[in-house]
């Protein structure tokens, strides 16, 4: 049994190192070429002008107005994803106390869970499915 799990193991690794050099020859001809397309590109352009232009309204380097940027469309879409996360997890629970509540009958949230109606509510001051405008204006 130990010899047929020693090989089992050495299957394994060797499969694995086979996936990894296939994806390393892709990658490798795939990341060149995007590269490339994405260096010739207008939002290239866009985002450099961006750099110079907060380098100089907060006098500092380059890099770091670079970075501020960044940081700041990471941290965006760190945002969102996790709203997004979010909103996925209150459909399902809306989901989960509709079947519980109505056998299955679809008819919306009950009386005995009011966080499924207030989540109702909210959904519906939204406008396709993104926050109010108010998220953005601060």
């Amino acid at each position: 049994m130990r010899d047929k799990e020693r090989d089992n193991i050495e299957s394994l690794q060797l499969l694995n190192t086979a996936i990894i050099k296939s994806r390393e020859r892709k990658t490798n001809a795939a990341y060149e070429e995007r590269l490339k397309s994405i260096c010739r590109s207008p939002v290239i352009e866009a985002i450099n002008i961006s750099v110079n232009y907060l380098s100089e309204l907060q006098q500092i380097s380059r890099d770091q107005s670079a970075m501020q940027i960044i940081e700041t469309i990471l941290e965006l879409d760190s945002l969102w994803s996790d709203y997004v996360v979010m909103e996925g997890i209150d459909r399902i629970k809306g989901m989960v106390s509709k079947r519980g509540c109505d056998q299955g009958q679809g008819q919306g949230p009950c009386s005995h869970h009011p966080q499924a109606q207030s989540q109702s509510q909210a959904q519906s001051q939204q406008c396709g499915g993104r926050p109010k405008k108010d998220y953005y204006e601060n």
